[in-house]
């Protein structure tokens, strides 16, 4: 059975669907059976990061609603064969049935070694679905102010549903515009959330410039070696923390 990876966010703009996609193929380099669902409804860029948009025939919606196969709406990354996305629809659709999700994963928990769920940012939804539908929750934020109290409540909101197997994941940090946040070190940072942290990803525009252009993945930059540290750790294996 697949280890179901929920992947949330308090607030938009702290580069969620670009730690997921370095995630995915992370996992996938450690010969683990790897599918993204992507969650945002409407707001469909993993298709792009992933170099799959001319793969595209169905997606997250006609698999939901049984207008496909379930082989139809995979869609396969042409850089290793051991990660696969189903895209969320472009247009919205009018609710995201959870049962129908529920019962899709259990399917799919078949097939796969790792799901990761690509969640809406926000509070609305995305702790609800993540409780009913995950084993294991990553919070991604950036370590400023504004992103560290979101993430804060989006660890709140999970535990009010009984779900306290979440980890935090900062993303886009650099120590020297840490300096400024008003954080002293990141053990403040992970107090403030109340999570235990996994990982940290550096603001690297070289090593994520492949997901913007859709690119084959930079081996070797600090961003992707990040990615897979927090892979093995998923995986149970001790790596020690480093921040680039």
């Amino acid at each position: 059975m697949a280890e179901i990876v929920s992947v949330l966010s308090g607030k938009g703009g702290v580069g969620k669907s670009t730690v997921i996609s370095a995630l995915g193929y992370s996992l996938a380099a450690e010969g683990k059976k790897t599918l993204i669902i992507e969650l945002d409804l409407g707001l469909r860029g993993l298709d792009l990061m992933l170099s799959l948009s001319d793969q595209i025939v169905f997606d997250l919606g006609d698999l939901l609603y049984g207008r496909c196969m379930l082989s139809d709406a995979l869609a396969r990354s042409p850089y290793t064969p051991w990660l696969s996305v189903i895209p969320a629809p472009v247009s919205p659709l009018k609710e995201l049935d959870a049962g129908r999700m529920a019962v899709l994963l259990r399917e799919l928990s078949l097939h796969f070694d790792f799901i990761l769920l690509d969640m809406p940012a926000g509070l609305y939804l995305s702790p609800s679905l993540t409780a009913l539908l995950a084993d294991t929750a990553l919070i991604v934020a950036t370590p400023d102010p504004v992103s560290i109290r979101s993430a804060g409540k989006v660890r709140a909101l999970l535990e009010e549903q009984g779900f306290t197997s979440h980890r935090l994941l900062i993303n886009q940090f650099r120590w020297s515009t840490f300096k400024k946040s008003g954080f002293s070190n990141m053990d403040q940072v992970i107090d403030a959330v109340g999570s235990q942290l996994i990982g940290i990803f550096p603001k690297d525009e070289k090593g994520i410039s492949f997901l913007i252009h859709g690119n084959k993945p930079v081996e070797g930059s600090a961003f992707l070696t990040v990615a897979r540290a927090i892979a093995r750790r998923l995986l149970g294996i001790y790596i020690p923390l480093l921040i680039h």
